[in-house]
Protein backbone atom coordinates (compact mmCIF):
# COMPACT_ATOMS: atom_id res chain seq x y z
CA UNK A 1 0.00 0.00 0.00
CA UNK A 2 1.38 3.75 -1.36
CA UNK A 3 1.08 5.98 1.55
CA UNK A 4 3.45 8.59 -0.47
CA UNK A 5 1.83 12.56 0.49
CA UNK A 6 -1.14 13.34 -1.60
CA UNK A 7 -1.89 9.25 -1.92
CA UNK A 8 -5.61 8.73 -0.86
CA UNK A 9 -4.18 5.36 1.13
CA UNK A 10 -2.58 8.32 3.29
CA UNK A 11 -5.42 10.50 3.36
CA UNK A 12 -7.54 7.76 4.59
CA UNK A 13 -5.10 6.60 7.31
CA UNK A 14 -4.74 10.38 8.23
CA UNK A 15 -8.21 10.43 8.61
CA UNK A 16 -8.34 7.86 10.74
CA UNK A 17 -6.29 8.72 13.11
CA UNK A 18 -8.18 11.98 13.44
CA UNK A 19 -10.77 10.03 14.52
CA UNK A 20 -9.46 7.84 16.96
CA UNK A 21 -7.40 10.92 18.66
CA UNK A 22 -10.70 13.21 18.66
CA UNK A 23 -12.99 10.47 20.03
CA UNK A 24 -14.13 10.34 23.58
CA UNK A 25 -12.80 6.95 23.76
CA UNK A 26 -9.04 7.47 24.36
CA UNK A 27 -8.97 7.51 27.95
CA UNK A 28 -5.74 8.72 29.90
CA UNK A 29 -5.62 10.07 33.57
CA UNK A 30 -5.36 13.36 31.75
CA UNK A 31 -8.65 12.80 29.91
CA UNK A 32 -10.15 11.97 33.26
CA UNK A 33 -9.20 15.24 34.81
CA UNK A 34 -10.37 16.96 32.00
CA UNK A 35 -14.01 15.47 31.64
CA UNK A 36 -13.91 16.72 35.88
CA UNK A 37 -13.04 20.27 35.23
CA UNK A 38 -15.46 20.38 32.66
CA UNK A 39 -18.41 19.32 35.45
CA UNK A 40 -17.10 21.68 37.76
CA UNK A 41 -16.53 25.18 35.63
CA UNK A 42 -12.50 24.82 37.13
CA UNK A 43 -9.14 23.95 35.97
CA UNK A 44 -7.66 23.01 39.04
CA UNK A 45 -8.14 18.88 38.38
CA UNK A 46 -6.25 19.45 35.48
CA UNK A 47 -3.51 21.35 36.82
CA UNK A 48 -3.31 18.74 39.68
CA UNK A 49 -2.72 15.86 37.08
CA UNK A 50 -0.55 17.37 35.23
CA UNK A 51 1.92 18.13 37.89
CA UNK A 52 1.82 13.64 38.07
CA UNK A 53 1.34 12.87 34.69
CA UNK A 54 4.03 13.21 31.98
CA UNK A 55 2.76 14.73 28.14
CA UNK A 56 3.70 13.98 24.74
CA UNK A 57 5.29 16.49 22.37
CA UNK A 58 6.84 16.51 18.68
CA UNK A 59 10.52 18.23 18.58
CA UNK A 60 11.31 19.61 15.33
CA UNK A 61 14.68 18.55 13.36
CA UNK A 62 16.92 21.64 15.63
CA UNK A 63 15.38 20.00 18.79
CA UNK A 64 12.54 23.32 18.79
CA UNK A 65 8.71 22.90 20.08
CA UNK A 66 5.39 24.20 18.01
CA UNK A 67 4.42 27.44 19.78
CA UNK A 68 2.09 29.81 19.38
CA UNK A 69 1.02 33.54 20.34
CA UNK A 70 -1.55 35.09 22.02
CA UNK A 71 -0.90 38.63 23.03
CA UNK A 72 2.62 38.36 22.48
CA UNK A 73 2.81 35.44 24.70
CA UNK A 74 4.28 31.99 23.71
CA UNK A 75 1.88 28.87 24.23
CA UNK A 76 3.71 25.81 23.69
CA UNK A 77 1.89 22.79 22.36
CA UNK A 78 1.65 19.64 24.34
CA UNK A 79 -0.39 16.17 23.93
CA UNK A 80 -1.92 14.09 26.78
CA UNK A 81 -1.33 11.23 24.68
CA UNK A 82 0.53 9.60 21.32
CA UNK A 83 -2.68 9.06 19.26
CA UNK A 84 -3.93 12.74 20.37
CA UNK A 85 -0.16 13.87 18.85
CA UNK A 86 -0.66 12.13 15.87
CA UNK A 87 -4.34 13.17 15.25
CA UNK A 88 -3.24 16.74 15.44
CA UNK A 89 -0.90 16.13 11.93
CA UNK A 90 -1.65 16.99 8.93
CA UNK A 91 -1.39 14.05 5.95
CA UNK A 92 1.54 16.42 4.64
CA UNK A 93 3.73 15.41 7.92
CA UNK A 94 5.90 11.95 6.99
CA UNK A 95 7.98 11.69 10.26
CA UNK A 96 7.09 12.44 13.61
CA UNK A 97 9.06 12.53 16.83
CA UNK A 98 7.98 11.93 20.09
CA UNK A 99 9.13 12.32 23.58
CA UNK A 100 7.78 12.55 27.09
CA UNK A 101 8.28 15.13 29.98
CA UNK A 102 6.67 16.29 32.79
CA UNK A 103 4.92 20.18 32.21
CA UNK A 104 6.58 22.04 35.02
CA UNK A 105 9.79 20.92 33.91
CA UNK A 106 9.34 22.15 30.38
CA UNK A 107 7.85 25.65 31.09
CA UNK A 108 10.78 26.41 33.44
CA UNK A 109 13.10 26.51 30.73
CA UNK A 110 11.01 28.84 28.62
CA UNK A 111 11.29 32.22 31.35
CA UNK A 112 8.99 34.82 31.68
CA UNK A 113 5.30 34.59 30.97
CA UNK A 114 4.48 31.04 29.14
CA UNK A 115 0.91 29.75 28.23
CA UNK A 116 -0.03 25.99 27.22
CA UNK A 117 -1.93 24.29 24.60
CA UNK A 118 -3.16 20.59 25.70
CA UNK A 119 -3.90 18.26 22.24
CA UNK A 120 -4.27 21.60 20.37
CA UNK A 121 -6.09 20.96 16.90
CA UNK A 122 -8.14 18.47 18.28
CA UNK A 123 -11.78 18.69 19.80
CA UNK A 124 -10.01 17.80 23.45
CA UNK A 125 -8.17 21.21 23.16
CA UNK A 126 -7.99 23.29 26.87
CA UNK A 127 -5.64 26.12 27.13
CA UNK A 128 -3.25 27.06 30.64
CA UNK A 129 -3.41 30.87 30.98
CA UNK A 130 -0.03 32.17 32.35
CA UNK A 131 -1.12 32.16 35.51
CA UNK A 132 -2.30 29.03 35.46
CA UNK A 133 1.06 27.56 34.16
CA UNK A 134 2.34 29.25 37.44
CA UNK A 135 0.31 27.71 39.71
CA UNK A 136 1.10 24.40 38.04
CA UNK A 137 5.04 24.76 38.22
CA UNK A 138 4.45 25.89 42.23
CA UNK A 139 2.14 22.87 42.61
CA UNK A 140 4.65 20.61 41.18
CA UNK A 141 7.40 21.68 43.44
CA UNK A 142 5.77 21.03 46.28
CA UNK A 143 4.29 24.52 47.28
CA UNK A 144 0.56 24.65 48.93
CA UNK A 145 -1.64 26.11 45.96
CA UNK A 146 -5.10 26.17 45.67
CA UNK A 147 -4.70 23.48 42.93
CA UNK A 148 -2.99 21.56 45.71
CA UNK A 149 -5.89 21.19 48.13
CA UNK A 150 -8.98 22.56 46.53
CA UNK A 151 -12.14 19.57 45.83
CA UNK A 152 -13.71 20.58 43.22
CA UNK A 153 -17.36 18.68 42.51
CA UNK A 154 -16.76 14.46 42.92
CA UNK A 155 -13.45 15.30 44.39
CA UNK A 156 -13.43 15.49 48.38
CA UNK A 157 -10.74 17.38 50.91
CA UNK A 158 -10.79 14.97 54.04
CA UNK A 159 -9.17 16.24 57.14
CA UNK A 160 -8.10 13.96 59.85
CA UNK A 161 -6.28 14.23 63.03
CA UNK A 162 -3.56 11.80 61.90
CA UNK A 163 -1.31 9.81 64.11
CA UNK A 164 -2.58 9.43 67.89
CA UNK A 165 1.52 9.35 68.94
CA UNK A 166 3.62 12.28 68.35
CA UNK A 167 6.26 12.34 65.26
CA UNK A 168 9.70 13.04 64.17
CA UNK A 169 7.96 15.70 62.12
CA UNK A 170 6.18 16.70 64.56
CA UNK A 171 9.43 17.56 66.81
CA UNK A 172 11.12 19.38 64.21
CA UNK A 173 8.40 21.65 63.53
CA UNK A 174 7.88 22.52 67.47
CA UNK A 175 11.24 22.79 67.41
CA UNK A 176 11.19 25.37 65.40
CA UNK A 177 8.36 27.35 66.70
CA UNK A 178 8.97 27.74 70.56
CA UNK A 179 6.82 30.42 71.39
CA UNK A 180 3.77 28.84 69.28
CA UNK A 181 0.59 26.50 70.49
CA UNK A 182 0.94 23.78 67.70
CA UNK A 183 -1.27 21.74 66.15
CA UNK A 184 -1.28 18.76 64.00
CA UNK A 185 -3.62 17.24 61.25
CA UNK A 186 -3.72 15.32 57.73
CA UNK A 187 -5.72 16.79 55.07
CA UNK A 188 -5.95 14.25 51.67
CA UNK A 189 -7.34 15.43 48.87
CA UNK A 190 -8.95 12.59 47.15
CA UNK A 191 -9.05 13.62 43.17
CA UNK A 192 -6.84 13.12 40.41
CA UNK A 193 -3.17 14.42 41.05
CA UNK A 194 -4.39 14.65 44.98
CA UNK A 195 -1.97 13.80 47.43
CA UNK A 196 -1.91 13.57 51.40
CA UNK A 197 -0.60 16.84 53.25
CA UNK A 198 0.50 17.35 57.13
CA UNK A 199 -1.13 19.98 58.39
CA UNK A 200 0.54 22.19 61.52
CA UNK A 201 -1.68 25.25 63.06
CA UNK A 202 0.12 27.56 64.43
CA UNK A 203 -1.19 30.32 67.34
CA UNK A 204 0.30 32.87 69.17
CA UNK A 205 1.13 36.58 69.69
CA UNK A 206 3.94 38.01 67.20
CA UNK A 207 4.02 35.51 64.80
CA UNK A 208 4.79 36.45 61.56
CA UNK A 209 3.44 33.99 58.58
CA UNK A 210 6.34 33.85 56.29
CA UNK A 211 8.76 33.63 58.99
CA UNK A 212 7.02 31.29 60.11
CA UNK A 213 6.84 29.93 56.88
CA UNK A 214 10.81 29.68 56.14
CA UNK A 215 10.95 28.10 59.64
CA UNK A 216 8.80 25.25 58.95
CA UNK A 217 10.11 24.67 55.72
CA UNK A 218 13.24 24.28 56.66
CA UNK A 219 12.57 22.05 59.90
CA UNK A 220 10.29 20.04 57.72
CA UNK A 221 12.48 19.51 54.90
CA UNK A 222 9.13 18.40 52.81
CA UNK A 223 5.98 20.02 51.39
CA UNK A 224 3.89 21.14 54.64
CA UNK A 225 0.87 22.88 54.91
CA UNK A 226 1.40 25.53 57.90
CA UNK A 227 -1.17 28.30 58.86
CA UNK A 228 -0.50 30.84 61.32
CA UNK A 229 -3.20 32.45 63.30
CA UNK A 230 -5.71 31.89 60.50
CA UNK A 231 -3.38 33.20 58.05
CA UNK A 232 -3.35 32.63 55.14
CA UNK A 233 -7.18 33.14 55.00
CA UNK A 234 -7.66 31.15 51.71
CA UNK A 235 -5.57 28.46 53.18
CA UNK A 236 -7.35 28.54 56.82
CA UNK A 237 -11.10 28.53 54.49
CA UNK A 238 -10.26 25.38 53.15
CA UNK A 239 -9.29 23.56 56.61
CA UNK A 240 -12.25 25.00 58.95
CA UNK A 241 -12.55 21.25 59.76
CA UNK A 242 -9.04 21.15 61.07
CA UNK A 243 -9.93 23.10 63.93
CA UNK A 244 -11.82 20.98 65.56
CA UNK A 245 -9.91 17.34 64.60
CA UNK A 246 -5.94 18.90 65.18
CA UNK A 247 -3.98 17.39 67.73
CA UNK A 248 -2.10 19.47 69.91
CA UNK A 249 1.28 18.58 70.09
CA UNK A 250 3.21 21.42 71.69
CA UNK A 251 6.01 21.03 73.85
CA UNK A 252 6.51 17.69 72.13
Amino acid sequence: MSLEPGSAEREEAHARWQRLGRGDHVESVLDLARRVAQRAGSVLPVIRALTVEQVFVSPGPDGTLAVSRSGGVPFVHVFSSPVRLVASLSPEDSEVSMTTLFLADLVRGFGGQVGVRLDPATDAELTLEPDQVRQLVATAAGVVTPAALTAVEGEELRVTAGPEAVTDLDRAVVAALPEARVRRCVAALDGVGGRTWPVYLADGPGLEVLAILDLVEQAARRPTVVVVNGEPRWLAALLTSAQDVALDVTGA
